[in-house]
C-alpha cells in the first residue's frame, strides 16, 4: 500500500505597530497589533513521480526553484556543522555560499528569503526524515514594508517544519504552548541574526499569538507584556506614505537626541504617556459593549492620542514632510493617521466602529484623488494557525 504523502497549509498575521517604535528602546511602552493581512504557507509531499526535488514557489519574491534534495542533503547534512552552526553569523555565510554558487537568487528579497528558509529548514529538520516536498508561500503584505512582512514569513517556515515533524511522529492539527515557544524560538533567532532589529522577540510574539500587545523593554531581551483579548472588529485603513525613512536614520536621530536635547527623558515620557493612552483607548472602546454601535468616549479620545503623536513625530523630525498629506485627509473626516514602524512607508487609521462600507469608500476616494492607494485591514485576534479545512 503507498504511503499517504503530507501536505498542509500554515498561516501567520502581519504585523502593526501602533506607537513608541522611537522609545521602546529607552524601556518605554512599545504597542502592536496583528493584521490580518495573513501570510500562506502551502506544503505537500512530493511523489517519486515527481522527483527527489525541493520545489520551492514563493510568490511574495518572484522566485520558483527546483532543487535535487541529494545536492541539499549533502552540503547541509552529511557534514558536520556542529562547530558552524553554534556560531550563528558563520551559518549564515556557509547558507549563502550555497544559495550563491547554485545560483539560486538574483535579487536582495530573494536571497534574503532564501537564506530564511535554509536556516530554518536546517535548524528544524536535521533530525528528521526529510522527504521532497513542494513549498509555496503567498502574501499580500509587501516586502520591507514595516508590516511584518517577514516576520510573517519567518513563523509561517518555523511552523512549518514543527508541524512536518509532528506529523511524520503521528497525528497534529494544532500548536500546544510548548510548540507555540518552539517556533517563536527559531523564528526569533532567524531574524536576530538576519535583520537589524531591535526587538525580533516582539516581532516572533505578535506573529504566532496575534491581538493587540503592548511590551515594554526592561532590559535586553526581558519584557513586560499586557495583552487585549479581542471581542470587537477593529478596523484600520492603512494609508502608503510617499517617501520611506531609513530605520537607521530614525535611531541615529534619537540618539542625537538623547546626547544633545537636556530635555530628552521628558519628551520621552510624553510619547511614552501617548502610547500608553493609545493602548488603554484600545482596551476600553473592546471591552465597552456598546462599541459597535455607537464610538464612545475613548474612541474620540483615541483619535486625539493618535494625532499628537503625530504631531510630536512631526516636532522632532522623525517622520518625513510628505506624511502631511496623509494627516490633512485624515483630518477632514475627524480622524487622527500616524506612520507606522521605523520606516514610515505606511501610516494607519483606526476606523469608527459603526463605519460604513459606503464611508468607508468615500475616505478611500479622497485619497485615490490624491494618488494614495489605501486598503482596509482588521486586527487579527488570531496568531499563527494550522488550516485544517
Amino acid at each position: 500500500m503507498e504511503e499517504e504523502l503530507i501536505n498542509f497549509i500554515i498561516s501567520a498575521p502581519g504585523r502593526i505597530v501602533l506607537s513608541g517604535e522611537d522609545t521602546a528602546v529607552y524601556g518605554k511602552h512599545l504597542v502592536v497589533a496583528a493584521l490580518d493581512i495573513r501570510t500562506k504557507l502551502e506544503f505537500r509531499e512530493l511523489s517519486e513521480a515527481e522527483g527527489k526535488i525541493i520545489k520551492i514557489d514563493f510568490n511574495r519574491v518572484a522566485l520558483q526553484k527546483d532543487i535535487f534534495l541529494e545536492d541539499v542533503e549533502r552540503y547541509f547534512f552529511q557534514t558536520n556543522l556542529s562547530e558552524i552552526y553554534t556560531n550563528p553569523i558563520r551559518f549564515l555565510r556557509y547558507v549563502t555560499y550555497f544559495i550563491t554558487t547554485h545560483g539560486l537568487w538574483s535579487t536582495h528579497e530573494q536571497k534574503f528569503s532564501l537564506q530564511m528558509f535554509f536556516y530554518l529548514f536546517y535548524s528544524m529538520t536535521y533530525d528528521l526524515e526529510r522527504k521532497p516536498f513542494y513549498v509555496h508561500v503567498s502574501t499580500k503584505l509587501p516586502p520591507g514594508s514595516g508590516l511584518g512582512s517577514s516576520t510573517s514569513f519567518a513563523v509561517c517556515l518555523a511552523a512549518c517544519f514543527l508541524h512536518w515533524r509532528c506529523l511524520q511522529g503521528g497525528h497534529h492539527i494544532s500548536f500546544n504552548n510548548e510548540e507555540l515557544m518552539t517556533i517563536k524560538r527559531y523564528s526569533e533567532s532567524c531574524k536576530d541574526v538576519m535583520q537589524e532589529d531591535v526587538f525580533p522577540w516582539v516581532d516572533a510574539e505578535i506573529c504566532i499569538h496575534g491581538k493587540i500587545r503592548s511590551h515594554q523593554h526592561t532590559h535586553y531581551k526581558s519584557l513586560l507584556t499586557s495583552i487585549i483579548n479581542l471581542q470587537k472588529v477593529i478596523k484600520i485603513l492603512i494609508v502608503p506614505t510617499t517617501k520611506e525613512q531609513s530605520k537607521k536614520i530614525r535611531a541615529d536621530k534619537m540618539a542625537h537626541m538623547k546626547v544633545c536635547n537636556s530635555e530628552f527623558d521628558s519628551i520621552i515620557n510624553l510619547f511614552d504617556e501617548i502610547a500608553k493612552s493609545i493602548y488603554d483607548r484600545l482596551d476600553n472602546i473592546n471591552n465597552n459593549s456598546n462599541a459597535n454601535i455607537f464610538p464612545s468616549r475613548d474612541y474620540y479620545d483615541l483619535q486625539k492620542d493618535i494625532a499628537r503623536n503625530q504631531q510630536l513625530l512631526n516636532k522632532y523630525r522623525l517622520s518625513p514632510p510628505a506624511f502631511n498629506v496623509v494627516g490633512n485627509i485624515a483630518k477632514i473626516f475627524g480622524y487622527g493617521a500616524k506612520q507606522t514602524s521605523f520606516g514610515g512607508k505606511f501610516a494607519y487609521i483606526v476606523l469608527q466602529p459603526d463605519i460604513t462600507d459606503a464611508t468607508i469608500d468615500c475616505i478611500k476616494q479622497v485619497y485615490q484623488d490624491a494618488r494614495i492607494m489605501t486598503r482596509v485591514a482588521t486586527i487579527d485576534c488570531e496568531g499563527v494557525k494550522i488550516d485544517n479545512s
